[in-house]
C-alpha cells in the first residue's frame, strides 16, 4: 500500500469522497494514489486540507509515491 492511500484511509475517507473533492474521478485516483500520474499543486494543497496534514507533509508523501510507482 502506498503513502498516498494510508494518508487517505487514516482519515477514513472515502476515495469517492475524496476524487469528488479534488474533481476527478475514483480511478483517476486510484492512479495518483498508486503514483502512476503526476500531481498538482492544486491538488497536494487540498489533500493536505483534507488529510489533516501540511503542505510540506503531503508533498512528501506525494512525491515518495509518485517515486515508488515510476
Amino acid at each position: 500500500m502506498t503513502k498516498l492511500r494510508e494518508a487517505r484511509e487514516k482519515t477514513g475517507l472515502r476515495r469517492n469522497f475524496v476524487a469528488k473533492e479534488l474533481k476527478i474521478t475514483g480511478d483517476h485516483l486510484n492512479l495518483i494514489e498508486r503514483g502512476k500520474v503526476d500531481l498538482k499543486l492544486s491538488k497536494i494543497a487540498t489533500l493536505a486540507n483534507l488529510y489533516n496534514l501540511s503542505f510540506e507533509e503531503m508533498a512528501k508523501i506525494a512525491f515518495e509515491t509518485w517515486k515508488e510507482g515510476k
